[in-house]
C-alpha cells in the first residue's frame, strides 16, 4: 500500500501567552485549530484576517519535518553537486527554463532552449522520489493559466506548505497586484510522479519540482477573502 504525507488532517495548537504570563496565573486560553479535510483548512487561510498564516508557519514546518513519510523522500533525493540543470534552475534561472519550455511547445525553441528543457525534464524523470498518487501538494501564482492550459508547457514548482505556496502567490502578483490576484492551487496527483527535491540548508520551501506537459484538471474553486484557491487534479 502506497502511503501519502497527510495534507487533510491538521491540528494546531498555538499559545496566546508568554512565559510570564502563563507562571503568574494570568495566561489567556490557547488558540485550538482542528480541521479534517485540506479544503476546511485552505478556507482558513483564505479568509485569513488575523494573519495566522503567520504563527502557523512554523508549526507547520514541524509537522513535516517530522514525517517519516518525508524524510523518506529526502534521503532518496539527489545531490545538487550531482546535478547540472536543477540547481541552475534554483539559483535564479528558473525564467530561462520556463521560457525554453514555453518556446518548445510552441515550435520556436532554439538548440540551447532545447538543451535546457530536456536537460532539466531528464534530471526529474531520473529522480528516485516518486510522489504518490493521493499526495497533496501547494503551488502558489498570480494567474489560472495552470490548469487553462492543456497540457500545462512548463515545469511546476509545488510545496509541502501551504503558507508558502500562499506567500508564493502574494509574490507573484507584483506591486499592486499588477499581474493578477493571489493563488494558491491545492494539487492531488492522480497518479504517481517523479520530482526534484529543492529543500536544502536553511530553506523553508519544501520544494517538489514537477516535469512539465502535465494536465490540471479543476474539480474546485473558493474566493476567500485574502486568496482563492483551486482543487486541481494532476495526470500525466
Amino acid at each position: 500500500m502506497t502511503v501519502t504525507f497527510d495534507q487533510d488532517t491538521w491540528s494546531f495548537q498555538l499559545s496566546n501567552s508568554s512565559t510570564v504570563e502563563r507562571l503568574t496565573g494570568q495566561g489567556r486560553p490557547d488558540t485550538l485549530l482542528n480541521y479534517s479535510s485540506i479544503g476546511d483548512f485552505m478556507r482558513l487561510l483564505a479568509d485569513d484576517e488575523n494573519d495566522l498564516f503567520a504563527r502557523l508557519h512554523g508549526p507547520i514546518i514541524d509537522r513535516i519535518s517530522k514525517s517519516p513519510i518525508v524524510a523518506a523522500w529526502k534521503a532518496k533525493r539527489a545531490h545538487l553537486k550531482d546535478l547540472k540543470h536543477f540547481p541552475q534552475y534554483r539559483r535564479r534561472a528558473f525564467d530561462l527554463y520556463h521560457d525554453a519550455a514555453r518556446a518548445v511547445a510552441a515550435g520556436t525553441a532554439d538548440e540551447k532552449q532545447l538543451a535546457l528543457v530536456e536537460g532539466l525534464a531528464g534530471e526529474i524523470a531520473q529522480s528516485q522520489i516518486i510522489i504518490p498518487a493521493g499526495q497533496i501538494l501547494f503551488h502558489g501564482r498570480a494567474d489560472w493559466l495552470l490548469a487553462a492550459q492543456r497540457p500545462y508547457p512548463t515545469f511546476v514548482s509545488t510545496s509541502l506548505h501551504p503558507v508558502v505556496a500562499r506567500n508564493r502567490a502574494f509574490a507573484r502578483t507584483g506591486i499592486d497586484m499588477k499581474n493578477g490576484k493571489p493563488l494558491v492551487c491545492v494539487l492531488e496527483l492522480k497518479a504517481p510522479l517523479p520530482a526534484m527535491w529543492g529543500h536544502v540548508g536553511k530553506s523553508q520551501e519544501y520544494e517538489l519540482l514537477l516535469t512539465r506537459n502535465l494536465t490540471f484538471k479543476e474539480v474546485d474553486r473558493y474566493a476567500g477573502t485574502k486568496f482563492e484557491v483551486a482543487h486541481l487534479d494532476v495526470t500525466s
